[in-house]
């Protein structure tokens, strides 16, 4: 009986120093997270057993941007390493791709493609932060910073924020000055083409333009989430809908600017 006890302690041990605290931090906020009752209009089934929350013995698999070389300091540009994150994670079932807390994240415009393996969980603590200069944005993707493609009953949840950096795109915006040329300008998040898509808690803020946009999907739910941009950014549409059906917003706070 010791010797079992020791054998289980020792594991515990080598899981802690191998992924640090944020380890234990994410279990037991994936215990707690409280998934909303569906509504009984949906067509997609909201399957609980989807959306299974982790233990130690769960096999739940924890990937961790900063095991992938991501600095979160807000300086240093952290892409490469969410991109191969987001491969680890969207490859392998049972997956919780952990943004940590505390932490500040440079990004530069993305897709994430899937479809992924089942039960994918993205946990965003931290601040994911968007390049702030607009002459340095990569032309492939005039519309889009972060987007998220082909997924399917996909969770996206946490305390964290999404910051697009918006104010320099504000300030070249023809709404904003006449003399300045009419360009398009990214939104912050996007989902495309998914469905059974999960999102609560997070906060997207201070996008280039559009803050968040749910475009040629179907069952989606936004819940607890946070969309805030000053007053007099152009076009900082709170959530767009487009193309899309079966999509729920519950309890979300939105205060953005100018939307003409």
């Amino acid at each position: 009986m010791m010797d079992k006890l020791l054998l289980l302690s020792l594991i515990g041990l080598l899981v802690v120093t191998a992924y640090g605290a944020a380890y234990v931090d994410i279990l037991e906020k994936l215990e707690n997270f409280d998934i909303p009752e569906d509504d009984a209009g949906d067509d997609y089934d909201f399957d609980s057993k989807v959306f299974d929350l982790p233990s130690f013995n769960s096999g739940k698999n924890l990937v961790n941007v900063d095991t992938f070389g991501a600095a979160g300091d807000g300086v240093s540009d952290d892409t490469q390493a969410f991109a191969s994150a987001w491969n680890k994670a969207c490859g392998t079932p049972k997956s919780v791709l952990l943004v940590p807390q505390g932490k500040t994240y440079l990004v530069n415009a993305t897709k994430f493609n899937g479809p992924c393996e089942q039960k994918l969980v993205i946990q965003i603590d931290g601040t994911i932060v968007a390049p702030d200069e607009p002459g340095n944005w990569d032309p492939k993707f005039q519309r889009t910073w972060l987007e998220f493609s082909k997924l399917e009953g996909v969770v996206f949840q946490g305390n964290g924020a999404i910051d697009g950096s918006g104010s320099k795109w504000w300030a070249a915006s023809c709404k904003k000055n006449k003399s300045n040329p009419c360009k398009s300008a990214p939104t912050a998040l996007t989902i495309d083409s998914s469905s059974g898509v999960k999102v609560s808690g997070l906060t997207i803020q201070n996008s280039q333009q559009m803050n968040f946009i749910i475009a040629r999907s179907d069952s989606v739910r936004v819940s607890k989430v946070m969309v805030s941009s000053p007053g007099d950014s152009p076009n900082t549409d709170g959530i767009h809908i487009t193309g899309s059906t079966n999509v729920v917003l519950q309890d979300c706070k939105i205060g953005t600017g100018l939307s003409s």
